[in-house]
Order: C-alpha cells, then structure tokens, then sequence
C-alpha cells in the first residue's frame, strides 16, 4: 500500500525541477485558450522562472487550479485521406493551457520514482520505455 505521508509528495517544486520541466515541453505545438506558448515559458528569464516557480507551488500546495486551466480549446483536425465534406472525417483535439501542461510535468516527474516500485513489471500503460506492443509480442509469445 502506498504511504500517503510520504514527505516526498509535500514538499515544493524547485527552480531547477521547473527548468527540467521547461525542457520537457514540446516546442511549435498550438497554444490553448491562455495562449501561452511553449516557446514562450521556455524562453522565461531567472525571475520569471522563479515566480512561475512560486506560483505552481502556491497553486498545487493550496489545492487550488487557476479557473483557466479547467477549460480547453477544442478543434476538429481532418483525419489523413478523408474528404473534408463529413464531420465524421475529422477528430476534435483539446488544446490544454500550457502552464497546466508544465504542473502536470513537474507532478509527474515528482510521483514517478514513488510510485514506479508499487507497479507490476506486467504493466506497461503510461510508463517510459515501456510500450503495448511488447506486450503483445509477450501475449502472441506465450500463445
């Protein structure tokens, strides 16, 4: 069972846990309804990046999610070799504020190594290096 007072899972985000996160963003992917780029906060300055710092901290700490990253810009993307005529040949992509997208990299980052020694080496969903297809290769393997 995991220990909810693990003192890893209170402590503050630091300047250089926001800098990995930084670094972890994807550039020239479209902003969402913050408008907010990625290259944007990538390109932040020492002072900026210890507000940002400050206030994902403050955010997270006092359960509390900024009104803005609730909502999310949803557009339809034409889907390869389909005529653009049917609304069945598009699929809707949410478009997520890009700060929210940085918390849920520093959150990551922060419960991974806790949390990876409770999964099962079997599951392999939501994990780095690890892929459904060898699973299936495993499955097709045993069978």
């Amino acid at each position: 069972m995991c220990n909810t007072d693990n003192p890893d899972l209170h402590k503050l985000f630091t300047i250089e846990e926001v800098k990995v996160g930084l670094n972890q963003l994807k550039l020239g992917k479209s902003p969402g309804p913050d408008c907010i780029h990625n290259e944007f906060l990538v390109n932040l300055g020492e002072n900026a990046i210890t507000w940002l710092t400050l206030f994902i901290d403050t955010c997270f700490h006092n359960n509390h999610i900024p009104k803005m990253w609730h909502r999310a810009s949803v557009i339809a993307l034409l889907k390869p070799g389909k005529l653009d005529a049917s609304p069945k040949s598009c699929r809707p992509i949410s478009l997520l504020c890009t700060t929210f997208k940085l918390t849920e990299h520093l959150i990551l980052n922060q419960i991974n190594p806790i949390v990876e020694k409770f999964l099962p080496h079997e599951q392999v969903g939501f994990r780095s290096e690890r892929f459904t297809v060898d699973q299936v290769a495993c499955l097709t393997q045993n069978i």
